[in-house]
């Protein structure tokens, strides 16, 4: 189970961070594109750092997790927010920080998890 969330985290994380950096290279600063592409890169970044930890550390770096799906949620509310975001896109990012944080609450009531 966790490694199938590490994936979708890791996978989410890096489309939004790419998609965020693609607006760099389409639009200049004082755009809104460009300011999307500010927010959602560092989270995209944080949202794939946290996955490759849960992928190493297994449920020990559940903080790290919902840290980064909450990053990722608030990156791809804020580009939504801006109309910048597509609806895939918009998906992308809410399901890539949905199924992690479901995942730390499945994980916070298993009697293995310290």
């Amino acid at each position: 189970m966790q490694a199938g969330t590490a994936l979708v985290m890791l996978t989410a994380g890096v489309l939004v961070a790419y998609g965020g950096a693609m607006e760099f290279v389409y639009f200049g600063p004082g755009t809104p594109q460009f300011v999307a592409g500010l927010v959602t890169v560092p989270t995209g970044l944080a949202a794939s750092l946290a996955a490759a930890r849960l992928w190493a550390r297994g449920a020990h770096a559940r903080r790290e997790v919902v840290a980064g799906a909450i990053l990722l949620g608030a990156g791809t509310a804020a580009g939504s927010g801006l109309d910048v975001m597509g609806g895939v896109a918009t998906l992308v990012g809410a399901v890539g920080s949905l199924i992690p944080l479901l995942w730390s609450a499945r994980a916070r009531r298993s009697p293995e998890v310290a």
